[in-house]
C-alpha cells in the first residue's frame, strides 16, 4: 500500500512530498458554525464518490484518502496546484494542513467527484 503526504506551509499553501514539492491554492467550502474540528479525518474514495465529501479539521490536522474502489482515482486541488497523481485500489493519499483555510478538490478522472477540506483555527 502506497501513501503520499501533503503538508500545508505557513503561507497557507499545501505541498506534497513525493519527488518534490507542488503548491495548491485554497478553494471554497461551506462552514458549520458550531462544529468541533477534528485532529484527523478519513475519506473513502469509491468509484465516483468521496465519502464524506466535506471534512473539517483543526490546524495541523491530517486527512487520509483511501481508494476502496475498483479503479484509479486522484485528489486534485482547485487553482491548478497539487495533484496527487493516480492511485489504485487499496492505496492512500495523506495530507496535513497546518493553517486555517478552505480547500476544494476533485478527481479529474471521474466527472462529479468533488470534496472539500475546511481547516478551522
Amino acid at each position: 500500500m502506497k501513501a503520499r503526504r501533503l503538508t500545508s506551509g505557513i503561507a497557507g499553501v499545501a505541498t506534497i512530498s513525493l519527488l518534490g514539492a507542488i503548491t495548491i491554492a485554497p478553494g471554497g467550502v461551506a462552514a458549520e458554525p458550531h462544529a468541533h474540528a477534528a485532529a484527523a479525518a478519513k475519506v473513502t474514495v469509491g468509484d465516483n464518490f468521496f465519502s464524506p465529501s466535506k471534512v473539517k479539521i483543526a490546524p495541523g490536522g491530517k486527512v487520509k484518502w483511501t481508494n476502496n474502489g475498483k479503479v484509479q482515482h486522484n485528489v486534485t486541488f482547485s487553482g491548478g496546484g497539487f495533484q496527487s497523481g493516480n492511485f489504485g485500489p487499496g492505496e492512500t493519499v495523506k495530507a496535513r494542513f497546518n493553517r486555517a483555510g478552505k480547500f476544494s478538490y476533485v478527481c479529474t478522472l471521474h466527472s462529479g467527484m468533488a470534496g472539500k477540506v475546511k481547516v478551522v483555527g
